[in-house]
């Protein structure tokens, strides 16, 4: 694994047009930003592109959009489908796409009109399948939130590939900030799932990945947006549950193919069954549906923290985890909260105010 210095950009006279790229743009009730998603497609400096719009059963006037849009540019094509959610409409459009390279763009998001013209050179440029540049957060008006820039790395095998997504700190495992060959889609294997499939799919293409590299520029727009599908409370049970399934096959996929990951893999499923910890602890009612989530997400992260100790002790790694985050006190407190919800929140109700009175 490096870190990547050896960029090269400029090509030396080769015919980038000649390679068609294939952007995918799954829709579902768009109305508000869709063409504003399109236009900046359309508007690439790369323009040997075809955009695969996928109406995923929308409600509202996205179906019209998509057909005025079809109407306006001829490098567009419009597919129609009951809504699935963007794994299979990704599935979909992937079936029908004919460029030897493939991006994705949601359908409330925009990118730089440089993008894909800079992608692709480096792709070509250094024999890389993939590529990944960062984004920013912005507001609906168009405000800066934040910025993601990944910093310079290159990989020129499958097993640091995969390393890079497992860890790095920068999610690596979102499909709009890359541009990939298409050929990596070959067998991929797209959950039923309405979210959160990108987890997983990008495990599975990570590891297909002989020779990765990262841009560090900034090009995608990431919408905060409260509509998307993205931003559904970790209360929501089809949140809740997806989560639980897309790393449930995440951590098998690894076990399969990398097992000297898995206790990585079992430290972000930890992280990600937190946070709907967090979310339904952070209600303040007194149910019996929520205490049940909550002894049930609580007894997740103490069976993964005690399989990631033993997996480290196995393999005779340094207990990093362990000493740091998953410790003895930890596992104490993952089981306290399964067995007694009510009894750890008032602990950490208890902890917060001793913290306020003493600085403890």
């Amino acid at each position: 694994m490096a870190q990547g210095s050896g960029l090269r950009v400029l090509g030396s006279g080769r015919n980038y047009a000649q390679k068609l790229l294939s952007v995918i743009i799954p829709a579902y009730n768009a109305e508000k930003f869709l063409v504003k998603c399109v236009e900046s497609v359309v508007n690439q400096t790369y323009k040997n592109l075809e955009i695969i719009l996928v109406d995923d059963g929308s409600k509202d006037s996205t179906p019209q959009i998509c057909d005025e849009l079809a109407s306006k540019f001829n490098n567009i094509k419009v597919i129609r489908q009951e809504n699935r959610g963007t794994s299979k409409t990704r599935e979909h459009a992937l079936s029908i796409a004919s460029g030897e390279y493939v991006a994705f763009i949601d359908s409330d998001d925009y990118i730089d009109a440089n993008a894909y013209e800079y992608a692709i050179k480096v792709l070509e440029n250094n024999n890389c399948q993939s590529v990944r540049f960062g984004f920013y957060l912005v507001t609906p008006t168009g405000e800066i939130i934040s910025e993601d820039k990944p910093k310079k790395f290159e990989s020129d095998n499958t097993h640091d590939s995969f390393a890079y997504y497992i860890k790095n700190d920068s999610p690596a495992w979102n499909l709009w900030d890359k541009v990939y060959k298409r050929i990596l889609f070959d067998g991929i294997d797209w959950p039923d799932l309405k979210m959160t499939e990108d987890y997983y799919v990008s495990a599975q293409l990570f590891a297909k990945t002989q020779k990765f590299m990262t841009i560090d520029k900034v090009f995608y727009y990431y919408l905060k947006n409260p509509s998307n599908i993205s931003h559904i409370p970790f209360q929501s049970k089809s949140r809740r549950d997806t989560i639980t399934k897309t790393s449930e096959l995440t951590v098998n996929f690894t076990v399969n193919n990398f097992p000297e990951f898995l206790p990585e893999i079992l430290s972000r499923r930890i992280d990600f069954i937190n946070a709907i910890f967090t979310s339904y602890l952070n209600l303040n009612i007194n149910s019996s549906e929520r205490n049940e989530i909550l002894k049930h997400t609580a007894q997740l992260m103490l069976t993964d923290c005690n399989k990631l100790i033993l997996e480290l002790k196995r393999q005779g790694r340094e207990l990093y985890y362990s000493s740091k985050i998953y410790n003895f006190k930890t596992r104490v407190y993952f089981l306290l909260a399964a067995k007694a919800p009510r009894l750890y929140e008032f602990y950490l109700n208890a902890r917060m105010k001793l913290h306020a009175l003493t600085g403890i």
